[in-house]
């Protein structure tokens, strides 16, 4: 190898992904005026300075916990509407109740179903 290719080689750095979950909620703007790397939170449009062992993720964590504009849902209450798109609802429990019993009058299934293991309701 010649003295060139050498240094070609060592002076490419390799990006490193981007794979924490904050990245969900941020978006990369490139560098400033200032010659620092910065991000914008999508809810809040709130700049941030990032990268480097300095400027890791956990601003941003903690920025997410506070913003009242950036939405994130439970998706265990999540439903799928009939469309199949994702819906955020609350389960409310009396509704579910009252369901499980009108299943278990209308289909003749014994009291016991409510407890079996795969339903998830015992």
């Amino acid at each position: 190898m010649t003295e060139d290719n050498k240094t070609g080689e060592t002076n490419k750095k390799k990006k490193k992904l981007s794979s924490s979950d904050v990245w969900k909620f941020f978006t990369k703007i490139g560098v400033c005026e200032d010659g620092k790397e910065r991000a914008k939170c999508n809810g809040c449009n709130q700049k941030y300075i990032i990268g480097g062992a300095r400027y890791g993720t956990s601003h941003l964590k903690r920025h997410i916990e506070k913003c009242t504009k950036c939405r994130f849902d439970d998706v265990g209450q999540m439903m799928v509407d009939m469309q199949g798109k994702l819906k955020a609802k609350k389960i409310d429990q009396m509704v579910s109740r009252e369901l499980c019993a009108n299943l278990i009058i209308r289909h003749g299934l014994p009291f016991k179903f409510v407890e079996y293991p795969n339903l998830g309701l015992g």
